[in-house]
């Protein structure tokens, strides 16, 4: 006897909605499933853009192998996505941001996370760099520094179509 889902996955549903449906169970099959569900962190990066179309980048002291990087970091627990994209800029940089609309998002293998690339464009203000940032410029989308990850430079491609589109150009 066999469903689409394979004959142990047949047998798992019917066991699982037969236990679900018994209250006293309902805690800790719920507590089951939230430690079995697969998990991914998420990554958030935020391609900000000059008048000239020129991008942020920032060189990160923690990324000795490709140190040149967008601004961004880790979605904390209970934030959106936008909310650690602007907390994430603000900290390295000092600046806010306005975060506009996803450019890439892709999943990466090591280590296992998801990554954002949001375009954004930044305020004004006195660069202010954090801790783990030892330098920044703006560059263009064919003149990204030496040590800039694959990862960088798809994502301004990305995002530059992304911030073309959105501006009319």
């Amino acid at each position: 006897m066999s469903d689409e889902h394979g004959l142990l996955g047949g047998r798992f549903k019917r066991w699982l909605s037969t236990v679900g449906s018994r209250a006293w169970l309902q805690p800790i099959v719920s507590n089951l499933a939230r430690v079995l569900a697969p998990r991914h962190r998420v990554g958030v990066f935020v391609a900000a853009f000059d008048d000239d179309e020129r991008v942020l980048l920032l060189r990160h002291v923690l990324h000795p192998a490709a140190p040149w990087g967008l601004p961004g970091g880790w979605l904390q627990h209970y934030e959106t996505p936008q909310e650690a994209a602007r907390r994430e800029f603000r900290e390295e940089t000092g600046l806010a941001v306005q975060v506009g609309p996803i450019a890439q998002l892709e999943l990466e293998k090591e280590p296992s996370h998801i990554t954002i690339v949001f375009v954004g464009r930044s305020g004004s203000g006195d660069m202010r760099l954090g801790a783990e940032i030892a330098d920044y410029g703006w560059f263009a989308r064919r003149q990204l520094p030496a040590g800039t990850a694959p990862f960088v430079e798809e994502a301004v491609e990305a995002a530059i179509r992304c911030h073309r589109r959105g501006a009319g150009r």
